[in-house]
This record gives C-alpha cells, sequence and structure tokens, in this order.
C-alpha cells in the first residue's frame, strides 16, 4: 500500500487562494462540499483538482481512482431509479482503507430534481463513514436546504482584482504593455468577470500575435479578434426567448450558428448572460429554462446540430406572458 503524503491542491487557475485555503483545510478531514459559481468560474476543474490532491494524499492510485470516485453529470439520466442505482452500487462497497473516503460528485446541480435530490439524503446519512459527496452548481438554490445543511458551502465569486488578469496575461505568453489601456479594458470586459474566459481570450490573443507578428494590440484587434457581435447576438436571443418571441429565436440561433459557434458554444453563452443580467421576471425565466433543459436533453442524445437547436424552441410550451383574464 502506497505511503500517504502531505498534499496541497494544485491548479491552473488565477485568483483562488481563499477557495484553495478552504479546500487544502478539507482534505484531512473531508466534509461534504457544495461548489456554487456562475458559469466559467472553474467549479468542475477545482472539484476535479481536490479530488485528485485527496487522492496523493491518501496513496490512492490511478488504477484505484474509479473504486474511490464516481462523477454523475448533466449528460447522464437524472431519473431516481438510475440515480439511486448508481448510488447504491457504489456507496454499498466498504472502502478497503481506513480513513479514506469514496467520493461522488454530482455536476450541474441546476438540472437535478428535486425528487432526486430526495434521494440523496438517506445515503449521506447511512453511508457518511465511508462516502463523501461534492455538489457543483451555479446557483445556492438549485440544492434543497436538507442537503446543503449537511455540506460545506463555498462560493467562487467573480474576481475584481486586476493584478490577478496581469498575471494571467503573463502565464499566456503577453506583458501588460502589448496591450493599448484600450485593448486591455476591452478584453476584461468581454471576459464578463470570469477568469477562464479571460484566459482563453489570452491565450488565443498570443497565438494570433505570434502567427501574425502584430505589435502592440489596439482595442480594434481585440474586437476583430474575438469577435463581440457575439455578446449582442446572444442578448438578443435571450430577449427574444424571454418574450416568447421563438420563430425569431430560431432565426438568430441559426445567424449565430453561423458565426462558428457550436451547440455546446451557444447554450453557455447563454447561461452566462441569463446569469449577468440577473433576470427576476418568473415567467421570462421559466421560458428560459424550458428552453435550456430541452436543449441539454437533446445534446445528452447526441442530438447536437443547429436544427436540434432550433427544434428545442418548438418544444417549448411556454408559460403565458398575459395576465389571465
Amino acid at each position: 500500500m502506497a505511503t500517504p503524503t502531505k498534499a496541497i491542491i494544485q491548479t491552473s487557475l488565477f485568483g483562488m487562494e481563499h477557495i484553495l485555503s478552504e479546500l487544502n483545510a478539507c482534505l484531512d478531514n473531508p466534509p461534504h462540499i457544495f461548489l456554487v459559481g456562475f458559469t466559467g468560474s472553474g467549479k468542475t476543474t477545482l472539484a476535479k483538482e481536490f479530488i485528485a490532491a485527496y487522492f496523493k494524499k491518501h496513496g490512492i492510485s490511478k488504477k484505484e481512482e474509479s473504486e474511490y470516485c464516481v462523477e454523475i453529470s448533466s449528460h447522464q439520466d437524472r431519473g431516481i431509479h438510475t440515480f439511486r442505482q448508481i448510488l447504491n452500487d457504489h456507496v454499498r462497497w466498504i472502502a478497503p482503507r481506513k480513513d479514506v473516503y469514496r467520493w461522488i460528485i454530482v455536476d450541474d446541480c441546476d438540472t437535478l430534481p428535486a425528487i432526486s435530490q430526495q434521494a440523496l439524503r438517506r445515503p449521506m446519512e447511512t453511508y457518511s463513514h465511508i462516502t463523501r459527496f461534492l455538489f457543483i452548481s451555479q446557483n445556492k438554490e438549485s440544492l434543497i436546504t436538507p442537503l446543503q445543511s449537511r455540506c460545506h458551502i463555498i462560493l467562487i465569486e467573480p474576481s475584481n482584482n486586476m493584478s490577478v488578469y496581469e498575471r494571467i496575461l503573463e502565464r499566456e505568453g503577453l506583458k501588460r504593455s502589448d496591450l493599448t489601456g484600450e485593448a486591455y479594458n476591452e478584453l476584461v470586459t468581454l471576459s464578463l468577470s470570469s477568469l477562464m474566459k479571460f484566459q482563453s481570450m489570452a491565450k488565443m490573443l498570443y497565438t494570433l500575435k505570434s502567427a501574425e507578428g502584430v505589435g502592440i494590440l489596439d482595442s480594434e484587434y481585440i474586437k476583430k479578434s474575438l469577435d463581440p457581435h457575439i455578446w449582442g447576438s446572444m442578448k438578443d436571443l435571450l430577449d427574444m426567448i424571454i418574450d416568447g418571441r421563438w420563430a425569431e429565436a430560431q432565426r438568430q440561433l441559426y445567424k449565430i450558428w453561423e458565426l462558428g459557434y457550436s451547440f455546446e458554444d451557444i447554450l453557455f453563452e447563454l447561461e452566462h448572460n441569463m446569469i449577468v443580467m440577473t433576470i427576476v421576471n418568473h415567467r421570462a425565466w421559466y421560458n428560459i429554462q424550458q428552453f435550456l433543459i430541452r436543449s441539454w436533453i437533446y445534446h445528452s442524445q447526441s442530438r447536437s446540430s443547429i436544427t436540434d437547436l432550433m427544434s428545442a424552441c418548438s418544444d417549448v410550451k411556454p408559460w403565458n406572458i398575459s395576465a389571465p383574464t
């Protein structure tokens, strides 16, 4: 048996010092954990890096990892019977090593039905001596209160520390002086407070700058290279779905697809814009969620063409926007 070792979470993310401190403190005697943050904040990456550090600390080999961790993602059936089967197959086995927990990662809790969540209450109590749960969600309220009360909740909030963005630029091969002030502000704005999105765009700009031999990057180059028109296009799409203008939404989806965005890209950007706009109207929220749910169901069935995405508009049974008479 491998000798347990001191482990510190290794991450590729920036601006996560406080979060890493919380997670590192959980390695010795981990509780159930609930990671909450908006799309692109690095929740899933942090969850995987935490599990990797936990396994390293306890000497769990790559070959053994499948015995100690199971991940339930949004691409799997979230029905209560399938959910119970997954749990039974995993938690009923007694961990072969003392003081080493088996882990169940539940990603995208936002799509997990309440009835399936209810099915977790007893396993969390019955198997707490050998099993730990790690939940991941965009919205804290997506997890029912009885499960939240059993978890250590960690909020991953947007960073407004400009030094973090500069560190990301340097790691991706760029210096702050490689961009004009306007170009830098444009890049930060386009990231929508997502460090992972900023990192992805910085990597793309470095590649373009090196290939094209560009000197100082100005705002026009940023706009041309990163196609900010997608943000306006996504806002228009969001407005159409909110208002229930489904025929217009279908045409808008096709226009966005023609710009080179995939099925997944469109849904992720739509979810992110929805969070940034902070929609509070219940009818609007219902329409958007119905569209997203149907779209992701199609995706889980390997139906991920633009025509399938447009079909999701037709499948939505919208909440009547007009007040009942």
